[in-house]
């Protein structure tokens, strides 16, 4: 099995939809980010290491798109995505604390600080939208 099947991750997907948003371009009038976002809302944020499902710039990316777009589907995404990263930070007080493994499809180059990095910036994301 590969260590991170591309059909688990929609990364791209949650690019372009970004980028049809930024252009603007909106879910009411655009068939290819409703398309987008229903590829999204099926494969939301899974922590599963031995699955291969963890993509935490597809992450990062999902909840940049789905919070633009909101509603139901944003919601069920901001949950999974709560709990799959919430529920796996390091706990304790060593040097560890308050990061998270480098366990995603680009960890082995980026690491801890990359995987830590990106993880705040999502669940900042998540928060921003909470606002």
């Amino acid at each position: 099995m590969e260590a991170f099947p591309a059909d688990l991750s929609e990364a791209m997907t949650a690019a372009g939809i970004l980028i049809r948003l930024n252009a603007g371009q909106s879910a009411a009038e655009s068939d290819a980010i409703r398309k987008g976002a229903t590829l999204l809302t099926a494969k939301p944020p899974v922590w599963n290491v031995d699955r291969g499902s963890n993509d935490f710039y597809y992450w990062h990316l999902g909840a940049m798109a789905m919070s633009q777009i909101g509603g139901k589907s944003w919601d069920m995404w901001r949950s999974a995505l709560h709990a799959a990263v919430t529920l796996h930070q390091n706990a304790g007080d060593g040097g560890e604390a308050g990061s998270w493994d480098p366990v995603d499809a680009w960890s082995a180059d980026g690491g801890r600080v990359y995987a830590t990095a990106t993880l705040c910036l999502t669940l900042e994301q998540v928060e921003h939208s909470l606002r």
